[in-house]
């Protein structure tokens, strides 16, 4: 039910996928979760929704996610 790659954390209960309009942009969010002291494992700025992931490791990466125009999604650090 909630599709996605088999080794996803969505698939175990441990990422989400989200939008939170009354607190603003998907840049914004994710930009105040990163500076929040949250513990995360990831935290991807996907232009219209933020994704977060949870894990025992939390490594506290921040990405942004880049859609090429030939498909495929490429990854940069920071946001």
């Amino acid at each position: 039910a909630v599709g996605g790659a088999w080794n996803s954390a969505h698939m175990s209960g441990f990422a989400a996928d989200f939008i939170c309009p009354d607190f603003g942009s998907p840049k914004a969010i994710a930009q105040a979760i990163a500076a929040s002291g949250i513990p995360f494992d990831q935290v991807i700025c996907e232009g219209t929704w933020v994704h977060i992931a949870f894990s025992p490791e939390a490594r506290g990466q921040v990405m942004t996610a880049h859609f090429n125009a030939g498909g495929g999604t490429t990854y940069t650090y920071g946001i």
